[in-house]
């Protein structure tokens, strides 16, 4: 195994102990978890979702890198930079969230997503494509557009207009925002598991307003 492949081994693994710390501790500033306190959102997706989402794509980062970084060695030098992009992404939205630097935060997750989906872009480019991938990036971009569009706006909103946030208006244009972005990136895409998983989400969303 190179040091490439070693370095993003231990970054994956920082990166896991980040969210760990921003999820379980106050280290980075306020919890991940704590967050729907503090933006009361009657539309944003249940806690067992959050952890299902997070658990799938952390198991399934961990077994793509083995497989598919480490022993197949299937990626090109762009998708190694997109790998290394995506961790530090992650850990930068986990600080800036922490710190209360709203904007700022769902700027960076944003920026994810769009990293996200340039690895999926560039792994479908290519003739020997890996099922793995598509499946574990894929659930990756479905949870980051669905938390960028619906709880990421809304946490923008809320800043500067919290009542017009809580309101039934913001609520209906981020349910409409969020099936357009889910089309949208699917005829992008073309990733089945992203839509999948982000419409999986919406669901479970809609489910709870009842």
């Amino acid at each position: 195994m190179n040091i490439t492949k070693v370095l993003l081994g231990v970054l994956l693994g920082f990166m896991y102990y980040m969210n760990y710390l921003g999820a379980a501790t106050n280290k980075l500033g306020v919890k991940i978890s704590e967050l729907g306190v503090i933006f009361p959102f009657s539309f944003m997706p249940p806690a067992w979702v959050f952890m299902l989402s997070w658990a799938s794509i952390f198991i399934g980062l961990l077994i793509w890198y083995f497989v598919i970084v480490c022993k197949k060695n299937a990626l090109s030098c762009k998708e190694l930079q997109l790998f290394f992009i995506s961790m530090i992404l992650n850990i930068t939205w986990l600080i800036m969230s922490g710190l209360g630097f709203t904007v700022v935060s769902v700027i960076v997750l944003a920026a994810l997503g769009v990293t996200i989906a340039m690895m999926i872009v560039s792994q479908n480019s290519k003739s020997t494509h890996h099922s793995l991938t598509s499946i574990v990036w894929g659930i990756y971009f479905g949870w980051i557009l669905i938390a960028t569009v619906v709880i990421g706006f809304s946490q923008i909103v809320y800043v500067y207009n919290p009542v017009f946030a809580l309101g039934e208006t913001w609520m209906y244009s981020i349910i409409l925002g969020a099936f357009l972005s889910i089309i949208i990136s699917y005829r992008i895409l073309g990733n089945i598991y992203a839509l999948m998983w982000s419409m999986f989400i919406l669901t479970a969303c809609l489910i709870k307003l009842m």
